[in-house]
């Protein structure tokens, strides 16, 4: 449940929080098979919680421009393929 919608939502997105790419990827994958809209990555939350070095989400991602990239990069690639085994034309 928790990330079911009512299709009157439409649009729909969904934004996600972290650093690892893999997780990224992979919540990208199901949001796009889940019917969302968009997704996002969140790179501008100042919370210590989200911060911190253990996380390195929200906007300390913006100290590392290159993962930040890779990050959108493989998010991207996930939806799309996602979106072409649904046979949708973009996610």
């Amino acid at each position: 449940g928790v990330l079911k919608y009512h299709p009157v939502e439409h649009p729909v997105a969904l934004q996600l929080g972290g650093h690892d790419i893999q997780q990224l990827a992979a919540a990208t994958k199901r949001a796009t098979q889940m019917g969302y809209d968009a997704v996002n990555l969140n790179c501008g939350c100042p919370s210590p919680h989200v911060t911190n070095n253990a996380r390195r989400g929200g906007a300390a991602l913006m100290r590392e421009p290159d993962h930040v990239a890779a990050c959108a990069s493989a998010m991207l690639e996930a939806a799309t393929s996602a979106a072409a085994a649904m046979g949708r034309d973009s996610p």
